[in-house]
């Protein structure tokens, strides 16, 4: 059975197998409790603490009742973004003074604007 990251075993997929009567009232409380789902099973990285479980923002809960009571929906979510790059990530950087255009991993350009800050 193989373990995730965070020590919790993860069952095989297309796994036949007998459910308890405990299982089945969990998977249909969750069916139908999109909240009750979220906080008990949804987990998020932590980057000091590790696995953890998901403990939703107001806007958070705002989000998911959109998804429960709409078929489609669409979302700006600005704070999020950027979060999934990792530093070996190219992204192009345009010089304001000489106009030039330069690609270099997100972790130079981050090296370079900490440097520049500490020298003023």
């Amino acid at each position: 059975m193989p373990i995730r990251r965070d020590g919790e075993k993860l069952l095989q997929p297309n796994l036949v197998r007998e459910y308890t009567e405990e299982e089945i009232g969990e998977l249909i409380k969750c069916s139908e409790d999109i909240y009750y789902f979220t906080k008990r099973y949804v987990k998020i990285v932590h980057p000091v603490r590790g696995f953890i479980k998901m403990e939703p923002y107001p806007y958070q809960y705002d989000i998911l009742e959109l998804a429960k009571n709409e078929k489609f929906i669409l979302l700006l979510l600005p704070r999020q973004s950027g979060k999934c790059l990792n530093f070996k990530n190219n992204i192009k950087v345009r010089n304001k003074k000489t106009g030039k255009v330069e690609e270099l991993p997100i972790g130079k350009f981050y090296e370079r604007i900490k440097s520049n800050k500490e020298d003023r």
